[in-house]
């Protein structure tokens, strides 16, 4: 989104363990967001309770024409298609019905390693059920089914029709209206205010992990939003884990190693840089070298600029999240509650 001058391309964000495509670049204003927070590895993370089995879960599949499946991997009903996403850890593949090719689904492959490890960051049960946790809320990617071989998991999620954030935002050539700011960003809080009411945290938010279905005039851009990669998420209360995405990184989370922090709140203030992203068309702490020292010194002092164009209702709510002090800091919930959401927007 070019605004307010020529647009230096802004790739997409990379965290600690997803490799994003390369060429794929938003026409942003500022620099390139490339940097991401590493891991820590000693800090013991718990694994959730309610483990998904690797088994095919039953569901009333759609009926639609038939597809060739010759040569193909099958997966209890389902017939895995061709690649459209790939991470260092985990590959997105579409998926079908077997026999069919109007119930399409994504597939997200994810391998067996490390899946004993319950210390590690990422933990594809753990991923697999802290996600299914949160899937019932219309903001969240819907879970279909999962299923499981010898080598890895197959988590078959609802396939989002308009791609994500970043698509969106890429496409604009102006600032947004207000109006469909407020409705479309309500969606983001109303997942993210679920995910945090059953306890977990998301811990990467970020624009491209906001997927975007069709949805009429009625939500903001006439798309709803989903979130999605539950990669990093946590029932913790107090974590000790540096991950995520630079850019999008609260304080207290670049001064994990020293002390815990809350991942909930940590959450609220990646999604205010979601919100800022939309209503300015930059990330609210970039700067001109793209120094990664720099970044963090601006993160920590909570240090950016709202363009005069914002209104006072989506300042407000900007305050409310991007507070460096996390007790100060809104919850989700409470943010849901600010007048930006009340047609002052």
């Amino acid at each position: 989104m070019a605004i307010g001058g020529p647009a230096t391309p802004v790739h997409r964000a990379d965290d600690i363990m997803i490799a994003r495509t390369p060429e794929r670049k938003l026409s942003l204003t500022g620099t390139a967001s490339t940097s991401a927070v590493g891991p820590t590895p000693e800090n013991n993370h718990k694994r959730g309770d309610d483990v998904v089995p690797s088994t095919v879960s039953a569901y009333p599949w759609p009926i639609g024409s038939r597809m060739p499946s010759r040569g193909a991997k099958r997966i209890g009903p389902f017939t895995i298609g061709d690649k459209i996403g790939e991470g260092s850890c985990a590959t997105v593949r579409k998926a079908y019905r077997t026999g069919y090719k109007t119930a399409a689904y994504a597939c997200k492959v994810l391998p067996r390693v490390g899946e004993r490890d319950n210390a590690s960051v990422l933990n594809p049960l753990r991923e697999i059920s802290l996600h299914r946790l949160c899937s019932s809320h219309p903001n969240v990617v819907g879970i279909e089914a999962v299923a499981g071989d010898d080598t890895n998991h197959y988590m078959f999620q609802h396939l989002a029709n308009s791609g994500d954030l970043f698509d969106l935002l890429d496409k604009l050539r102006t600032n947004p209206r207000e109006t469909d700011v407020s409705k479309f960003f309500k969606g983001i809080l109303e997942g993210l205010a679920h995910c945090h009411a059953v306890g977990v945290a998301h811990r990467d938010i970020k624009i491209e992990n906001v997927l975007l279905e069709k949805e009429g005039e009625g939500g903001g851009f006439g798309l709803r939003p989903m979130l999605c990669d539950f990669g990093f998420a946590t029932t913790d209360e107090w974590s000790s884990d540096a991950c995520g995405t630079l850019d999008y990184a609260a304080p207290e989370v670049l001064k994990a190693k020293v002390r815990p922090y809350q991942p909930q709140k940590s959450d609220v203030w990646s999604a205010g840089v979601v919100l800022y992203v939309i209503l300015v068309g930059s990330l609210p702490f970039e700067v001109a070298n793209n120094s990664k020292r720099e970044i963090r010194r601006r993160i920590l002092n909570g240090a950016f600029d709202i363009p005069r164009h914002v209104s006072k209702e989506a300042t407000e709510l900007l305050q409310m999240m991007l507070n460096p002090n996390p007790d100060l800091r809104s919850t989700a919930e409470e943010c849901l509650r600010a007048a930006f959401f009340s047609g002052g927007g």
